[in-house]
């Protein structure tokens, strides 16, 4: 078989695994608001204007801008969804993966076969663990890579066929995503080079002529204004800037630096990949510096420096560095040598397409159902069953959530129940109101509001826990401030976690409820806990479902039990406190705690247990310790 023909066969059998392998059951907390927003719009004819799921809607510039910004990729999902169900959405999200690996698979022409499997095989494996979310940053992450190489074929053939499109690709792009905006620069910066090329480095470096160059700058600058063409015009390029520095973005693992999360607590296979394909690029580049086209490094290193100022711009470092430095050739081997090489080139391919096999064999046996794929399966951030519940027994409410659960509890709920906040976090203060009422603080400056909690469930008959965290206020609020959140906007059901999905860290607010005799617990499942408050409109909710709430550390134990083996503390000194209120015995207890001062010296609920059992063994010692100096002195 001739090499070409067998090299193409490989390509068709990687890129068919590569899609089987983005094939998977959705699991975004994002997706569910997306898809509400979409039909929201279908049955409405009309973008909203202000917030019509949640509680709170201020109107504000961040508000108008989430809600609008994204209006046709969520009519594309909820068109794709009533016809084809979530299944429809698992395949579009495979094509769009799949469409960069292809893109970028005929990029890197001079890679050896082996090695460009290799590196998109990292490449696909990266989107998987991190960017493989059903949401419209999908479209970006596709047309971003697109766009480059659109752009690059004209300059290569300076046939305008392609560069036709452009406008209407941005345009489309712009009432997608805001990631529209990469796009803008990638095209300002493209023409910028070939411009100062062709005026200043004439002779050695420019790629078009008088007239191509004319209607590039033409293309692109009708692109641009086309991009515009969006509810939001403006915003995305103003808000890019202006929310950075905000406080807000530092709780966000996607706006964090490649580098800080690298060295952070959940680094993942992801974060070393990202850095490993960009020594790639930067190698293959350096290699070639005497014959660096000055637009190529220009669009590299633009998307280099985005892509190192936060996660979420990985994809578009990862799209154009390996789709630049692919036109660049491994002048590192002597060309007698690579003569030899090609002999080998047919056995390699031969190999490549074993690989392939096998891989794709592995994938097929793994695949999940089809029915796992059509439905949303129960999980810490799909709290199916909870949700059920609710609109099976309730005929309506006002909900206070975690931020990770309330964009499913709104795609369940919505218009019978209202929501405070979900993942969309549209406005600043509703975010800033979470962290006080999930945390249970007094006030916007308590510090003590975790030992506070737990000192209301640990009896004190053994003695006092103290704990420094600074002074005291001298008066403490006659009300706490938590609570009157929750009674200020007429909050009357709570749907909550026991503990953080990732960390396994408690929440304070359960701690609280659990003895909080105006909560009471109606619902437990190991997902998440259910409390409402003890108003006559639920007497009969309350008389039927109501649980014990020692069933709180039941929750806790279960939510953090299939965590052991990560190295984050809170996950052991969470189920020692379970534990501890369960009974258990005081040698497990410990044993729990050790490993949780073991990871982190500073971990406080560890630290407060650890004392707490020091108090408990004291206290039980001192009769004994009283009986023998009594038998002494007989």
């Amino acid at each position: 078989m001739h090499y070409l023909k067998l090299k193409n066969i490989v390509a068709l059998f990687f890129f068919a695994v590569v899609a089987i392998r983005f094939i998977s059951p959705v699991i975004d907390p994002d997706f569910p608001w997306h898809l509400k927003t979409g039909e929201y719009i279908y049955q409405h004819r009309e973008i909203p204007k202000t917030d019509p799921f949640g509680i709170i809607s201020t109107g504000d510039i961040r508000e108008k801008f989430i809600l609008r910004g994204y209006w046709l990729g969520q009519l594309m999902y909820y068109g794709i969804f009533s016809f084809s169900g979530l299944a429809g959405i698992v395949v579009l999200r495979s094509l769009f993966l799949t469409g960069i690996i292809i893109i970028l698979w005929f990029a890197m022409k001079h890679a050896p076969i082996l090695m460009k499997m290799g590196i998109l095989f990292l490449t696909a494996h990266l989107f998987l663990v991190g960017y493989s979310g059903d949401r419209p940053q999908l479209f970006s992450f596709f047309f971003g890579p697109a766009v480059i190489a659109m752009l690059e074929h004209y300059r290569r053939t300076m046939s305008a066929k392609l560069l036709l499109v452009l406008p209407f690709l941005m345009c489309i792009w712009a009432n997608v995503h805001g990631g529209y905006i990469f796009g803008n620069v990638a095209i300002a910066v493209f023409c910028f080079f070939e411009v100062l090329k062709y005026f200043f480095l004439r002779e050695k470096s420019a790629s078009l002529t008088q007239k191509s160059l004319l209607l590039l700058t033409v293309i692109g600058l009708i692109s641009i204004a086309a991009s515009y063409c969006n509810p939001n015009h403006f915003q995305a390029l103003s808000l890019t800037f202006e929310t950075r520095g905000d406080a807000i973005y530092q709780y966000i693992k996607e706006y964090h630096s490649p580098i800080v999360e690298t060295r952070g607590a959940f680094a993942n296979t992801g974060n070393f990949i990202y850095w490993g394909i960009m020594g790639y690029c930067l190698v293959l580049l350096a290699l070639n510096l005497r014959r660096l086209d000055l637009t190529d490094l220009g669009l590299v290193f633009f998307s280099l420096y985005i892509s190192l100022t936060a996660v979420r711009f990985v994809p578009f470092f990862l799209a154009a560095g390996l789709l630049i430095s692919g036109k660049y050739k491994f002048n590192i081997i002597d060309p007698d040598r690579l003569s030899r090489l090609k002999r080998l080139e047919k056995p390699v391919a031969a190999v490549a397409l074993l690989s392939v096999l096998l891989w794709g064999g592995l994938l097929v046996r793994s695949m999940p159902a089809l029915k796992a794929l059509n439905t949303m399966q129960e999980s810490r951030l799909y709290p199916v069953k909870a949700a059920r519940f609710l609109s099976e027994n309730l005929e309506g409410g006002r909900i206070f959530s975690s931020y990770n659960i309330g964009s499913f509890l709104l795609w369940q709920l919505y218009p019978k129940f209202k929501t405070f906040v979900d993942t969309r976090g549209l406005n600043y203060e509703v975010l800033a109101m979470i962290e006080l009422v999930s945390n249970a603080k007094r006030s916007e400056d308590d510090k003590y509001f975790f030992v506070d909690a737990l000192a209301a469930l640990l009896p004190m008959r053994n003695g006092k826990v103290a704990i420094d965290m600074g002074k005291r206020p001298a008066k403490l609020p006659a009300t706490e401030l938590w609570s009157d959140l929750l009674t200020r906007y007429d909050i009357d059901i709570i749907v909550h976690e026991a503990s953080n999905l990732f960390s396994g860290s408690l929440y304070p607010l359960v701690l609280r409820l659990a003895s909080d005799k105006d909560w009471r617990l109606i619902y437990s499942d190991g997902i998440v806990l259910v409390f409402v408050r003890d108003v006559a409109k639920f007497g009969n909710l309350i008389s039927k479902y109501e649980l014990d709430k020692k069933r709180i550390y039941d929750e806790i134990g279960i939510e953090n039990v299939n965590k052991v083996g990560r190295a984050h503390s809170a996950i052991y000194s969470s189920l020692a406190f379970a534990l501890l209120m369960k009974g258990g015995a005081d040698k497990i207890i410990e044993e729990y705690i050790a490993h949780a001062l073991y990871l982190e010296p500073d971990d406080l609920l560890a630290n407060y247990l650890e004392a707490f059992l020091k108090l408990k063994k004291a206290e039980r010692d001192k009769p004994l310790s009283a009986s023998s100096e009594k038998n002494k002195e007989n």
